[in-house]
């Protein structure tokens, strides 16, 4: 099994996170190319928590974009996306997920939303993830995941000046 590219933690982000006064866990493990592996994981490290699913998404023009948290056990469908948020969308590119959140693929978050000073990318959270104990979110690697509750994400977006919306998406859409 291939490991993907080791990228370090945003120290940004951890600093932002510790002035923002929530509390978190950071905790580093290895790179997941699966959902499977990383369920995996979680359960023999006894972490506890609800592990996301985040895609980055455009419109299909590419002049708007998105972040989707998702339970990981939830399919992303295009056409439920389109229905909840009114956009058709598909998923945006590497180059695009640099340019707005400074990240790579497979550690986007909504934590990566502290690089997007212009406020260009929207973030969408799926309801049941507001009823989690806590979320496991990366801080700008797959190499690392926060532990935070709801409230304490919704804290810090909101002093980042991030409004998320919040949309009920089918949970019969889902993998598990």
């Amino acid at each position: 099994m291939a490991m993907a590219e080791t990228t370090p933690i945003d120290q940004d982000i951890i600093k932002a996170l510790e002035q923002s006064k929530v509390a978190f866990e950071l905790y580093e493990h290895p790179a997941f190319n699966t959902c499977e592996i990383s369920a995996n994981w979680h359960h023999n490290s006894g972490h506890k928590g609800q592990r996301v699913k985040n895609l980055f998404l455009r419109n299909k023009n590419g002049k708007q974009h998105f972040i989707l948290m998702l339970p990981h056990t939830i399919e992303f469908d295009k056409a439920i996306f389109k229905d909840l948020s009114g956009q058709k969308c598909g998923l945006a590119s590497n180059e695009r997920l640099w340019e707005h959140l400074k990240t790579k693929p497979g550690s986007v978050s909504p934590l990566s939303l502290w690089h997007d000073k212009d406020k260009n990318v929207q973030l969408f959270i799926e309801s049941s993830l507001l009823q989690a104990e806590r979320l496991h979110v990366h801080p700008g690697t797959s190499q690392a995941s926060v532990a935070l509750t709801p409230d304490a994400l919704l804290h810090v977006l909101d002093l980042w000046d991030f409004q998320p919306q919040v949309v009920d998406w089918p949970l019969s859409n889902s993998v598990d």
